[in-house]
């Protein structure tokens, strides 16, 4: 959700506001007299994210990998196998050509993209 925030009162507690972004994976709209002095705040980890999944979108090959892995595991066509030196478990699908679908914790710095949400 975008929180809209005058510049003048963003400046005064920029500190709760920064956590407020970091914590709540909320974002900021900073506005300003002149709209186009308008910002918006986010996280490092919400941008890594957003730019990930732009990444992905606009690549076709990738965006039909990911969206083809993903309807294997809605299927149940995965085996499931546990990962060396780890809890977490790791499904391979019968004709994935190598790829993997992780199930559990995700192994990406930061949030896993919006995509995978």
């Amino acid at each position: 959700m975008v929180t809209a925030i005058a510049y003048t009162n963003f400046r005064i507690d920029l500190e709760s506001y920064r956590r407020r972004v970091n914590d709540d994976a909320d974002m900021l709209l900073v506005t300003n007299k002149d709209p186009h002095d308008n910002v918006v705040v986010m996280s490092a980890d919400d941008y890594d994210s957003l730019m990930e999944t732009l990444r992905v979108y606009r690549n076709p090959g990738l965006f039909d990998k990911v969206r083809r892995g993903m309807a294997q595991v809605r299927s149940g066509a995965v085996a499931s196998h546990g990962l060396v030196g780890g809890g977490e478990r790791c499904c391979v699908g019968p004709r994935t050509h190598g790829m993997t679908a992780c199930i559990g914790r995700p192994r990406t710095r930061g949030r896993s993209s919006a995509l995978m949400r």
